[in-house]
This record gives structure tokens, sequence and C-alpha cells, in this order.
């Protein structure tokens, strides 16, 4: 077995070449000359490759090798060195690319143990079978409809201005603003609407609330901004996966049927009950919603004072 090509023995070769004769070479029969085709009596005699004895076709083949040589070789050498330097490339390659099918095979596993840790029930609800595509796709939109949800209930708690107090409250739940609804559901702190949408407004009556049922008013910009509140599930689907218990669970008591221990139709700002509120114009003790403003002064009124 002939010796490695290695860039010290290309490099003798070369020496070698470099050193003999200038090319190219030709031959006449079993004679060698310099030059590219034999001229009788002009080209330099190099040597022969006839025997002792005669000569034959042989010796004739064998000079027309040696004259070729004399350009085959380098040609060859440098042939030799541009594989090496392609085979070199491709192996860094294939370095890398090893490198970083170890770094996925590695996130996979972190992966599949953050779907289905060791004796935890699996948090997706399909196997992770060999690929990991199936749960990937279920996460992200399981995490679109949280972030609506949660965005759906951040655009009803926003804040209004004037409680007796002076403070801003939240115009769902009555308490100042931000309410404890609002601060557990903010992902992302919004930009504050600005202009005509800076302290949005309740909606008129009849709906007096923007949840209820006969309420025809359009969103503003301010509302539609709240519920344009995205994420980008995919850099944070792990990071939900970890908190989805709580948020599930905050949801779930947010929208659940036992969420408002008030009494039904209560006023949403201050609390009132309809039983409470004035029977001639409606208004609750504060005027909420652009009502009397606690001026109220029917004698039917449960604030009336009795004559």
């Amino acid at each position: 077995m002939s010796a490695p090509m290695t860039p010290d023995r290309l490099a003798g070769i070369l020496a070698r070449a470099a050193a003999a004769t200038p090319g190219p070479w030709c031959n006449d029969a079993w004679e060698i000359y310099q030059g590219a085709e034999y001229v009788p009596g002009v080209s330099a005699w190099l040597g022969e490759t006839c025997r002792a004895v005669g000569y034959s076709e042989q010796d004739q083949a064998n000079a027309a090798f040696v004259a070729a040589a004399r350009t085959d070789v380098p040609e060859l050498v440098a042939a030799v060195q541009l594989l090496t330097a392609k085979v070199a490339g491709l192996e860094a390659q294939r370095d890398r690319r090893r490198g970083r099918l170890v770094a996925l095979q590695n996130d996979t596993l972190n992966m599949r143990g953050a779907l289905s840790p060791n004796g935890e029930a699996r948090k997706v609800p399909m196997p992770l079978g060999e690929t990991l595509t199936p749960a990937v796709e279920w996460l992200i939109n399981h995490v679109a409809k949280l972030e609506a949800a949660a965005g759906a209930v951040r655009g009803q708690h926003y804040e209004v201005d004037g409680s007796p107090d002076g403070d801003g409250y939240c115009i769902q739940c009555g308490s100042t603003y931000p309410c404890a609804t609002r601060l557990a559901l903010v992902v992302e702190t919004p930009a504050e609407p600005a202009g005509e949408d800076e302290g949005m407004t309740p909606h008129p009556a009849p709906c007096r609330v923007p949840t209820s049922p006969d309420c025809s008013c359009p969103p503003s910009p301010g509302e539609l901004a709240e519920q344009r509140h995205l994420i980008d599930p995919l850099d944070h689907v792990l990071e939900h996966l970890a908190d989805e218990g709580a948020e599930a669970a905050l949801l779930a008591k947010i929208l659940g049927p036992d969420e408002d221990t008030r009494e039904p139709s209560s006023c949403d700002a201050c609390g009132d009950a309809p039983s409470a509120w004035c029977p001639d114009c409606g208004a609750c003790r504060k005027g909420c919603h652009g009502g009397h403003d606690g001026s109220c002064t029917h004698p039917n009124a449960p604030w009336a004072v009795a004559s």
C-alpha cells in the first residue's frame, strides 16, 4: 500500500517537477525530446528508454509515458490539492451539522421532558411520538386561545375617571385602577391609548357596560388594541406551558359563574343592587354611568329624606 498523499508528499512531487527540464516533452520512438512536437535537428534531446540490445514497442511506450509525465504530474498534483481542499470543507460542514444535530437532539429531549415530566401527567392531549410537531401545533393554538381570552377580559377592565375620591377606577369591578384582575392578566404592558382614547369612557345607556347583550356601541380604537394584543407563541410556548395551570385557574375564576357575588343586574361600577336605585330615574346613589351625579332628589329614591 502506497503512503498517503499528504501535503508534504505533494510538495516533494512538485519540487522534483520544478527541478526537471521545463516541459512540455515529446518522444520520437524511444527517444525523449524537449518541446511539444519533435523537430529533427532542433528539439533538445533528453534521453531514451531503449535497452542495451535492440528496442521494442515497449520502449516506445515507456518514452511516451515519461514525456507525458512532465505535464501530467503537475496537473494531477493540482487536482489532488483541489479535491483535498473540497474534502476538508465537506468534513468541516459535516462536523458543524453534527454539532447542530446534537443540539437539536438535546432540545428535543428537553422539550419532551417539559411536555411529559417524570411522574407527572402529560401536558398535551396526544402521545409524544417520533415528531413533536403535533404537540407544538396544539400548544400554539392553545396559547393563542388563552391570549385571546385574557385579552377579552383585559378589554373589560379599563380605567374611567369620576369616582368620589378623584382616583380612576375599573369600569368592570369598581375597584381602584389598575384592579387585581388587570394586574393578574398583564403579559406585556400595552401602549396606553393616546388622544381621544385616553381615559376610555363607559358605553352610554342602555348598555351600561361593554359586555351587555343589548350593547350596539362599536369598539373604540383602544378596545381594539387590547383585543389585538398578541405574543409570539413559538418564542414563549414553554414559558406559557409552565404557567398554564395558574393562568387557566385564574381565567376560570374570572369567567366562572361564581366569580361575581353581587346581586344580578347590580351597578357594575359601585355595586348597588337594583333595589337601591331610584325607581323614578333608575340612578344609583353615586350616579354612575352619567346618572344624576349623586344629586337625585326624587321622593321615591331610597336616599330621599322623608318630609
